[in-house]
C-alpha cells in the first residue's frame, strides 16, 4: 500500500488553521477511498488556535517557537531573529527525519520555517 506523509503549516488563527484542517480531513477521506495510507502532522506553536484545539483532531502536532514582530518598539522585538534562525533549523532537523512528500503552508507565522526549510 503506497503511504504519502504531508506536513501542514499554518496556524496562529482559525484564518490559517481551520482551512489546513479542512484539506487534511478530505485528503484523508479520498486516500480512505483510493486505499492509499496517508500520514499527517500538522505544526503550530502553543500560542496558537492549533494548539488549544490538538485534543479535537486525530493528528499530531510538531511545535515551533516563532512570533512576530511587535509594532511597538519593546525588548521582545530583538529575540525575534533569534526564534526565526532556531524555529528553522528546528523544521529543518524535523523534516529531514519526517521527510514529508508534501508541506502545505495555510498561513501564519508558523508557515515560514517549514515551508523555508522544505525549499
Amino acid at each position: 500500500m503506497e503511504k504519502i506523509k504531508i506536513v501542514f503549516a499554518g496556524g496562529g488563527t482559525g484564518g490559517h488553521f481551520y482551512p489546513a484542517l479542512a484539506i487534511a480531513n478530505r485528503m484523508v477521506e479520498l486516500s480512505n477511498e483510493r486505499k492509499i495510507k496517508m500520514e499527517i502532522v500538522f505544526a503550530g506553536t502553543k500560542r496558537g488556535i492549533e494548539y488549544r484545539m490538538r485534543d479535537t483532531y486525530d493528528y499530531p502536532l510538531f511545535l515551533v517557537n516563532i512570533r512576530g514582530i511587535s509594532r511597538s518598539m519593546t525588548l521582545k522585538n530583538f529575540v525575534v531573529p533569534f526564534l526565526a534562525l532556531w524555529a528553522l533549523l528546528k523544521s529543518y532537523i524535523f523534516l529531514r527525519s519526517f521527510s514529508p512528500d508534501l508541506i502545505v503552508g495555510t498561513g501564519g507565522y508558523v508557515s515560514w520555517p517549514l515551508l523555508k526549510a522544505g525549499l
